[in-house]
C-alpha cells in the first residue's frame, strides 16, 4: 500500500472508522499534526483507549485504487506496537471483499452519483 507514495505494510481493520499511524510513521510522511488539528481518542481490540491527533494523507493507494485526502489518525508518541491501520475514511469508498484463504483483498470501488445543480446531499423525501 502507498501513502502519499510511501510503501508500507499495513494491517486492515474494517471495524477501524479512519487509518491510523503511528507517529514515526507519520515523521517519515512528514505528517506534523498541529494545534488545531482536533484530539480523537480510539479504542482498540484489546479495549485500550489511545488518543492521537486528526488529519489527512495527500493519497492513500490500494492496488490500482488511489482515493485523495484520506482522513487519518496520527497516534501519541511513545506506544508500543502501535498500530499502522487501513480503515473506514478508505475503505467507505469501496465494497470490501475479503478472501481470507487466499490472503486477499477485493475492491469494487462505489461510483457517486453526481448532484444535479441546487440539490442538497442526503436523504430524499418520500411522499405517498
Amino acid at each position: 500500500m502507498l501513502l502519499n507514495g510511501e510503501h508500507f505494510l499495513m494491517g486492515l481493520d474494517t471495524g477501524a472508522s479512519a487509518v491510523s499511524l503511528p507517529a514515526d510513521v507519520a515523521q517519515k510522511l512528514k505528517i506534523t499534526p498541529g494545534d488545531q488539528d482536533p484530539t480523537v481518542q480510539l479504542q482498540l481490540a484489546d479495549g485500550d483507549i489511545i488518543e492521537g491527533k486528526q488529519t489527512s494523507l495527500k493519497t492513500v493507494r490500494v492496488g490500482r485504487f488511489t482515493v485523495d485526502d484520506v482522513t487519518c489518525v496520527v497516534l501519541q508518541p511513545g506506544l508500543s506496537n502501535a498500530p499502522l491501520i487501513l480503515g473506514g475514511s478508505f475503505l467507505n469508498h469501496f465494497v470490501v471483499k475479503l478472501d481470507p484463504a487466499a490472503n486477499e483483498l477485493h475492491l469494487t470501488q462505489i461510483k457517486e452519483e453526481p448532484q444535479p445543480r441546487g440539490a442538497a446531499a442526503g436523504a430524499a423525501e418520500l411522499r405517498r
